[in-house]
């Protein structure tokens, strides 16, 4: 709603092509590995700047803000993003991309409901406890559901949530010397619990549940418990699109052998290295994630 007045400003033109995650992925890393510069500006998160670095798809942002005027630098305030972030975003000693949003993954509970059954949330719950919870909520037949896992096939879909149940349980992709890591004990055991908080107490077609259909599934009050991304929470607290509004409860990633499992991700913004408008796309980079602009646009 606010690019109207983005060009108003600077008099430049903006094409935007929205897609969903699985998608977004494919047609952005076909375009920046053929160098093709179809897109200015490309969304990508925290693991595509570290490899797309290293393959020269993505131009460095720091040259663009060494040009900055110092009143322009003072507004923009780059010392206000999360130190985590930034470094998530940086590489080779030299910042890539800019983020919209920096976040976590969280455990959200229907805070009301487990008062009425008697249950208590631990700050840290283990993922036992999670299952157990999600059986004395569970009710199918009155279409409600103890637990919403994202099951949709996808690296940034059910293998985001799943990867941090393979880092509770102790297990890992590969070792440090590359090798699959699939039929080890840890990796076995987190398989199986996945497999069976999805079979047992979870919502029904779940390999088509994302990011999107469980944030919908926690906001119609269909689901007693959600794990997935901290910035669900700012929209399960909007009255115009939650039913739950001030019914939730909120703890950590949940643990099996190790603890602080939550993921850190940021989705961001980057520039192509082939992009032929390298100036108009920074001016939209610093505008589209300057102070101004998230005070206005949320």
């Amino acid at each position: 709603a606010l690019s109207p007045q983005f060009t108003e400003e600077t008099g430049i033109k903006l094409n935007w092509v929205i897609l969903p995650e699985n998608e977004l992925r494919q047609k952005i890393t076909e375009d920046v590995a053929l160098g093709a510069g179809k897109f200015d500006i490309v969304t990508i998160g925290i693991i595509e700047v570290k490899n797309w670095v290293n393959y020269g798809w993505i131009a460095p942002l720091d040259p663009f803000f060494t040009d900055m005027d110092t009143t322009a630098k003072k507004a923009y305030d780059l010392d206000d993003v999360l130190q985590s972030v930034r470094e998530g975003l940086s590489a080779k000693g030299q910042l890539y991309a800019l983020p919209f949003y920096g976040e976590t993954s969280i455990t959200y509970y229907r805070k009301d409901l487990f008062e009425k059954a008697g249950l208590t949330m631990p700050e840290e719950p283990s993922w036992n406890q999670i299952y157990e919870f999600a059986k004395k909520l569970h009710n199918p037949d009155n279409g409600f559901y103890g637990l919403c896992l994202r099951g949709l096939p996808g690296w940034g879909e059910n293998m985001a949530v799943f990867g941090t149940m393979i880092n509770a349980f102790g297990g890992r992709w590969y070792d440090m010397d590359w090798n699959a890591q699939f039929d080890t004990p840890e990796m076995k055991n987190a398989f199986e619990f996945y497999n069976t908080l999805i079979k047992e107490v979870s919502e029904p077609g779940a390999t088509g549940v994302g990011f999107t259909e469980g944030l919908t599934l926690m906001a119609q009050g269909k689901a007693g418990i959600w794990y997935d991304a901290s910035v669900g929470a700012g929209l399960l607290n909007d009255p115009s699109q939650s039913k739950v509004v001030g019914k939730l409860g909120y703890a950590r990633a949940p643990y099996a052998k190790k603890h602080n499992n939550g993921w850190l991700w940021a989705w961001s913004l980057a520039m192509e290295s082939a992009s032929k408008h390298k100036k108009e796309a920074f001016k939209f980079l610093t505008w589209v994630t300057s102070k101004d602009y998230i005070k206005f646009s949320w």
